[in-house]
């Protein structure tokens, strides 16, 4: 710092990017602890994602049924599986998913309560809102995406088809004909956009286009990745 009597303010700083670390390589090596690996050929190989290292023969072996590698642990020895949590499974012993079967126990009555939501397993559900008429005239509302057992969730985003209407504006068909180029998109159990009713040149066909994709996140997602 250049500051020189007590009255001074210290305002210099010193950032530290990147530090680079040499000479590890040598005889002496430079990691603090070994692991083993699991060899083909005396050499180390790769496990797959869902697979451990057996503790007799280093060799890759995939996680029982109902399992999941817990990638967290050192992958020694099947205690590196683990079972999903509550009311999760697993089908591929990488991810746990749930199969719409939820189990709820209550201990003031020790019952257990079977709720099946399965009708809901890889769909998506729409829903409007009111339409709104802005300030200037323009009507609007919102369109909602809803998918809460799958994967990737539901999917709302934006498309230019500039060639079919009067000036460039971004297009949507309500029956899921879309235009060629997509400008922004977003993947949520819950995501919405913004609808406005759009006239061709040509005829007299209302669409709509679909603009400023938003997600929403209101709970934990069924699909964890460990």
């Amino acid at each position: 710092s250049r500051s020189s009597t007590k009255e001074d303010v210290i305002t210099d700083r010193a950032f530290i990017y990147r530090i680079n670390v040499t000479n590890v390589g040598d005889k002496s090596g430079g990691a603090s602890t070994c692991l083993q690996c699991p060899k083909y050929n005396g050499k180390c190989v790769h496990c797959l994602a869902g697979e451990y290292i057996t503790e007799t023969n280093n060799e890759c072996k995939k996680c029982p049924n109902g399992l999941i590698l817990n990638t967290t642990s050192d992958r020694m020895g099947i205690k590196s599986c683990i079972p999903c949590g509550i009311n999760l499974i697993s089908y591929d012993n990488i991810r746990c998913i749930s199969n719409g079967i939820l189990l709820l126990d209550n201990l003031s009555n020790n019952k257990t309560y079977h709720f099946n939501f399965t009708y809901f397993f890889n769909r998506t559900f729409t829903a409007e809102g009111v339409q709104v008429f802005a300030r200037e005239g323009a009507s609007y509302f919102h369109l909602y995406n809803i998918s809460l057992l799958t994967e990737n969730g539901a999917n709302c985003k934006e498309t230019y088809a500039s060639s079919e209407y009067e000036s460039v504006s971004l297009s949507y068909n309500m029956q899921g004909n879309q235009g060629q180029e997509s400008s922004g998109a977003v993947n949520a159990y819950i995501c919405r956009s913004t609808a406005f009713p759009m006239h061709q040149l040509a005829n007299i066909t209302q669409r709509f286009f679909y603009i400023s994709p938003v997600m929403y996140k209101l709970f934990s997602t069924n699909f964890i990745k460990i």
